[in-house]
């Protein structure tokens, strides 16, 4: 009695300490949020949000194939309602990417909770918190998907197979359409998992339970189509779907062929083997390999003692390239596997599968032609399927092992967070607050500082909040910045004139499909220094014909052009226009 005592009493002091460890670790996390500011990717997602807001409809007046924006648009008109000039809108929507996310695991420990009925389950989930994707805090269709696929394999896992369970795979259905909106080659992994569910639920709730999962998917598609043509008909549709298809951004992904394959998957492993942490994992190799020939009884402690190692200095040499470290993660979890006493492919199947879906979806669909880039985007289910390895006794019957192992993934997620900066500058030199604008409360850089404060400053006093806009260069800041009507195919760089591409569509497709070319046309020279006047970039026809100048300034080292459409400036939409 009085050992059972102590165990209880030692548990609790686990508890006590581990919760005030990750708490320690949010209050980073959180702090975290508010140093950087990304000119592109990231405001391009709440520059998306803000073109459905305004009134655009996924795929038929805003051409993206990742509709799933539209999903936070309520959260950005509860914002625009207290704060109508959107001033500080990029650091609110990274709080609700902490928060979505924290929510999320939350949810998933819940239910795991519930299945296991041990609160512990929450100390091996929650270290996911901590990993942030390519370290950009930003709900994006990435990091939707990822937390989607590690919710519906949640679901599924603690189904009980002796009951019908109807909304319980009703809602599967629906998270899944929401992930194939973000994502819609995700289509594929939705239909491989009726299959799944009419597998593992053998008996006479088969069918019903694959019934209600597809159900939800057709209800929650149904629901998104009639929205999207309330405003729009088969023929924009058409036209949306065949520019989208034929963009540059699609054309850029390549073909599916044998170099594909070899510059995606072979020549990226070829280049990590030279790598500190490729060749760490071979010494766990080894190690396994000498402790299961010397040590059988303790072989499991040992193995896990090793994990533990592995993981610490493998986070240590890896701090600078975070694809590399999620990869050495996920194959030491493999040797650990390989080398324990159970084998867990069984048992948790449904989470090994949305692991390989979202690194094959993100392979064979992502332009970035990078295995590790993907690694990056699935860092959270790394984790994830890290703490249900270690939570299962089978598997590792050394708590304080299995929880030294979470806490290392805990603080190497936080360690990669603060030693990478996407597209900008080291976390030590992000002392310079922005004042105003829509990037006000983040902290970068005096010069970045200065060019967003300046560049917000320029584009309201020029531009009118009743104009419509566009940007014909890789620009999507400005769309929030000028508080004006979008009119655009896309908030990112529609031409991708930024990776070489010359024609002026999908630009012009989308004037004309949509009867209308916008009050002012904005560019910039950031990333392409000879865009003005150089007859090369189709769309200067267009401008030429159309639009007249009226606007130019050079702002810290970038110059801004901006052209007004001309007074009575008539276009014959009944034929193909390219300037005339």
């Amino acid at each position: 009695m009085k050992n059972r005592i102590l165990f209880l009493s030692g548990e609790k002091a686990t508890k006590i300490l581990l919760f005030l460890a990750y708490s320690a670790f949010l209050v980073f996390l959180i702090y975290r949020s508010f140093l950087s500011v990304e000119l592109t990717d990231e405001v391009y997602g709440i520059a998306s949000i803000y073109s459905i807001y305004q009134g655009q409809r996924p795929i038929m007046t805003s051409w993206n194939l990742s509709t799933g924006w539209f999903i936070q648009v309520p959260l950005f008109a509860l914002y625009a309602a207290i704060c109508p000039d959107l001033e500080g809108i990029m650091l609110f929507f990274r709080l609700i990417y902490i928060l979505f996310t924290g929510l999320n695991l939350m949810l998933i420990s819940y239910l795991l909770y519930r299945f296991w009925q041990d609160r512990m389950v929450f100390f091996y989930i929650f270290p996911a918190m901590y990993y942030v994707a390519f370290s950009v805090f930003s709900v994006s269709y990435n990091v939707f998907m990822c937390d989607i696929l590690l919710l519906v394999a949640t679901l599924l896992f603690t189904s009980k197979k002796e009951k019908a369970e109807k909304m319980h795979y009703f809602i599967m259905g629906i998270l899944m359409c929401c992930g194939c909106m973000a994502y819609p080659t995700l289509i594929v992994t939705a239909v491989i998992l009726t299959i799944l569910i009419f597998y593992i639920n053998k008996g006479s709730f088969q069918g019903l339970k694959v019934i209600w999962y597809v159900a939800g998917g057709v209800v929650t598609a149904a629901a998104f189509l009639l929205w999207i043509f309330s405003e729009g008909s088969m023929e924009i549709f058409g036209s949306a779907v065949s520019s989208m298809l034929s963009s540059p951004h699609e054309k850029s992904k390549g073909i599916i062929d044998a170099e594909f394959l070899v510059d995606v998957f072979y020549k990226p492993f070829r280049t990590y083997l030279s790598h500190m942490s490729a060749k760490l994992l071979w010494l766990y190799l080894l190690f396994n390999i000498l402790i299961s020939c010397i040590a059988k009884k303790k072989k499991q402690l040992w193995n896990g003692i090793g994990l533990v190692s592995f993981l610490a200095v493998n986070a240590y040499v890896t701090r600078n390239m975070i694809g590399y470290m999620v990869a050495g993660e996920w194959l030491a979890l493999m040797i650990f596997i390989i080398f324990s006493n159970r084998k867990p492919w069984k048992k948790y199947a449904v989470f090994f599968f949305m692991f390989f879906a979202y690194m094959l979806t993100y392979c064979f669909t992502s332009d970035n032609r990078n295995v590790f880039t993907a690694f990056v985007a699935a860092g959270q289910i790394v984790f994830l399927l890290m703490g249900l390895v270690l939570y299962d006794n089978e598997i590792l019957p050394h708590r304080c092992v299995a929880l030294a192992a979470m806490l290392v993934m805990a603080i190497s997620g936080l360690t990669g967070v603060y030693t990478y900066v996407y597209r900008d500058e080291p976390v030590g030199q992000l002392t310079a607050k922005v004042e105003e604008g829509i990037y006000k409360g983040l902290y970068t850089i005096q010069n970045r500082k200065q060019f967003v404060e300046k560049t917000e400053r320029m584009l309201k006093e020029q531009i009118s909040t009743q104009d419509s806009i566009c940007a014909v260069t890789r620009m999507p800041m400005v769309y929030l910045m000028a508080n004006a009507e979008i009119c655009a195919p896309t908030t990112w760089d529609a031409q991708y004139l930024s990776r070489g591409y010359i024609s002026a569509a999908p630009l012009l497709d989308y004037f004309e499909s949509m009867q209308e070319i916008p009050d002012v046309l904005v560019a910039m020279d950031m990333d392409i220094a000879d865009f003005y006047e150089n007859p090369k970039y189709e769309i200067n026809e267009f401008i030429d014909e159309y639009y007249q100048m009226y606007y130019m300034e050079k702002i810290e080292g970038v110059t801004f052009y901006l052209w007004r459409k001309r007074n009575n400036s008539g276009v014959n939409f009944n034929d193909r226009f390219s300037g005339g």
